[in-house]
């Protein structure tokens, strides 16, 4: 081949490897064009919600952090030593979730959107509901493992799902999850400050997995569903991922794309036949004795 043909055949690969990045970008500006402003902003009150709650649960469990220890008084009302620091709250709080992440790319894959957020639901339910019925210490503290279990579990599923809407669903999301910082910090010293002990400050606490919920089932935009019709057996299949990219960038953007035949001659392939045959190079399809000979025939005509 030619060093003009690789040289273009290798920025034609380049391109392509950004293809999917800008693939979802517009897809995701022509979604956020086509909704009003009303279910706009629902998306986007959805995706606050979403992270207020996927963090409030964690928040809250290290604000308990000191009553969940329980110090220890003596007779004389002086408080005692402890025989554990409020720091295996936190230590509890994060390595369920680490763990979580760590093993993300193994099982993410096989597991739905709607099982993972399920989980992660449940887990923030429960968590909040074991410290609230038990009076042990260490069943507390699987309490708030469990925290940790819904806030890392949330965060993997629901940031992924975010890309599906508009970018600033992220925002949004970000937002929220900054809030509940304050948020839960507030809502523990004002119910505690109030009169009401932790246990019965954690069972008002189920509001949070309700509203998380909510948010999904009644104010979030459903996505559509859409059906792709089953190739044609005549249709060359893309070998790779990027490869269906560089076939949806080229419908996107108006690009009709003819391979050449047989019967062209290298100086008769037109700027649109060279087109093809960079493709071909740059998404790694093999191509046939005859479109090599073509390509080392291939002079430096633009494209």
């Amino acid at each position: 081949m030619s060093k003009a043909f690789l040289k273009n055949a290798l920025a034609m690969r380049l391109l392509v490897s950004s293809f999917d990045d800008d693939i979802v970008h517009s897809t995701s500006v022509i979604r956020m064009l086509s909704l009003s402003t009303v279910t706009l902003y629902r998306n986007y009150i959805a995706f606050w919600i979403f992270g207020f709650c996927n963090n409030f649960a964690y928040v809250i469990m290290l604000s308990a952090a000191e009553d969940i220890m329980n110090l220890s008084t003596n007779d004389d009302g002086i408080l005692g030593c402890k025989l554990q620091s409020t720091g295996i709250v936190l230590l509890a709080d994060i390595t369920p979730g680490l763990i979580l992440k760590l093993l993300a790319p193994i099982y993410f894959d096989y597991i739905g959107f709607v099982p993972r957020f399920s989980v992660a639901v449940i887990s923030q339910a429960l968590s909040f509901w074991v410290v609230a019925i038990f009076e042990n210490r260490y069943i507390w503290l699987f309490g708030v493992m469990l925290a940790g279990v819904s806030r890392s579990l949330g965060g993997l599923t629901v940031l992924p799902f975010a890309s599906l809407y508009s970018s600033n669903a992220i925002a949004f999301w970000s937002s929220g999850t900054g809030m509940s910082g304050l948020g839960a910090a507030f809502v523990y010293s004002f119910l505690t400050g109030f009169g009401l002990n932790m246990l019965q400050t954690f069972l008002l606490c189920e509001l949070v997995p309700i509203a998380y919920v909510t948010s999904y089932l009644f104010i979030l935009e459903p996505l559509p569903t859409t059906t792709k019709a089953a190739p044609s057996p005549d249709m060359p299949v893309p070998l790779d991922q990027k490869a269906i990219a560089f076939e949806e960038y080229k419908l996107a953007n108006g690009r009709t794309v003819n391979p050449p035949s047989e019967r062209d001659t290298p100086a008769s392939i037109t700027p649109n036949n060279q087109m093809y045959l960079f493709s071909k190079i740059a998404t790694t399809q093999k191509l046939s004795a005859w479109e090599i000979t073509a390509t080392e025939n291939l002079g430096t005509k633009p494209m």
